[in-house]
């Protein structure tokens, strides 16, 4: 009986969703979408779970196990640290390049095949779609 017990626990802990630190460090992730609309409080939550075209951009988000990333777009790198919010909805990026500024993006969907996340500015939200390099 323990050893039916124990082995319950085991497959129980195998199928964990692993952490969303985890999902975001084991690979990098290509931008392949890019969405931008009206900010309408309405629809902020309603995302489409993929971009109405997938697009060939040149630009990679890494992160770091260490809490650094870094951003390759074509012939510029943005480096900086990153963090989660307590809930792990909330990416947050600090840059340390000379416009040194914060950015916020509200995941959407994070898992091994896809990443999905929105930020605002003002009166658009963007809405980015990534898949692993």
């Amino acid at each position: 009986m323990r050893f039916l017990i124990a082995a319950l626990f085991q497959i129980f802990l195998a199928c964990q969703t692993p952490p969303k630190q985890d999902l975001l460090t084991d690979v990098s992730w290509k931008l392949v979408g890019v969405v931008a609309r009206p900010l309408v409080a309405s629809k902020r939550d309603s995302i489409p779970p993929e971009p109405p075209q997938k697009q060939s951009l040149d630009i990679i988000y890494t992160f770091q196990k260490n809490k650094k990333y870094q951003i390759n777009r074509a012939s510029q790198i943005d480096k900086g640290d990153w963090g989660l919010s307590s809930d792990e909805k909330v990416l947050l990026l600090r840059s340390l390049g000379q416009a040194s500024e914060n950015s916020e993006f509200r995941i959407h969907r994070l898992q091994a095949t896809a990443l999905v996340m929105s930020s605002e500015h003002k009166t658009k939200q963007e809405i980015l779609y990534f898949i692993p390099r």
